[in-house]
């Protein structure tokens, strides 16, 4: 029996995910970003460095949440003539994110603390890493569901784009309350460790499984 969590077809899903990102013009979304993010990271009143890196990084990666059906234009279309289950696509994507997450992190890390002016500590690294282990999981199914209800065709240099970037920052927001609660108000940040592992878990068992039905229930809704 195959106890590997992802298969080969998955892992090739992936690889694929992650080179056509790369290739696409919304990865140079993180240009304008980065600059914005040094901007951020200079402001005196900024309670970590980190901040600006968590919002660059995961405003650079909106796509990758809130558009997983339309990476390029035709791209659903193209799914649909092959013999692929719909969880193993959406899996394959949600995974490509996270992978791209850990690619993306250290390198806006490495661009915004060389002009930071506040320190850079342990502490505040594990802060950044706990908070965002706490939005990252429920982050990626709000997107999942947002791309199955409003996908967008077209993600590249477009006034849509702009809009999913501050759409996506303001669910980061709504989705801090655990860590807010259990880090900064009770103080007892295993708490949060747990929430975090719970919400990994709902993405796997729940979250994947419920937008591929619903992409195979909308499928061709979403393509007209």
């Amino acid at each position: 029996m195959n106890t590997t969590l992802l298969n080969h077809r998955e892992r090739l899903l992936i690889r694929m995910e992650i080179r056509q990102f790369f290739l696409h013009p919304r990865s140079l979304h993180f240009v304008p970003l980065t600059l914005a993010g040094v901007m951020l990271v200079l402001w005196s009143h900024l309670a970590s460095p980190f901040i600006a890196v968590i919002v660059v990084v995961f405003a650079g990666l909106e796509p990758q949440f809130n558009n997983i059906l339309f990476r390029t234009p035709l791209e659903l279309e193209s799914l649909i003539m092959f013999p692929t289950e719909w969880t193993t696509v959406v899996k394959a994507k949600n995974v490509a994110t996270i992978v791209l997450m850990g690619i993306m992190s250290p390198i806006v890390a490495a661009a915004l603390l060389y002009f930071s002016p506040h320190p850079v500590t342990l502490e505040g690294f594990s802060d950044a890493v706990l908070y965002i282990a706490s939005v990252f999981f429920p982050l990626i199914h709000v997107g999942n569901m947002r791309s199955v209800q409003h996908p967008r065709r077209s993600t590249a240099w477009q006034a849509d784009d702009l809009a999913g970037i501050v759409e996506l920052l303001i669910s980061m927001s709504f989705l801090s309350l655990p860590y807010a609660v259990f880090v900064e108000a009770l103080e007892v940040p295993i708490i949060c460790l747990l929430y975090s592992a719970a919400s990994s878990i709902f993405w796997w068992r729940y979250s994947i499984p419920k937008t591929a039905e619903l992409i195979a229930k909308k499928r061709i809704e979403i393509c007209l």
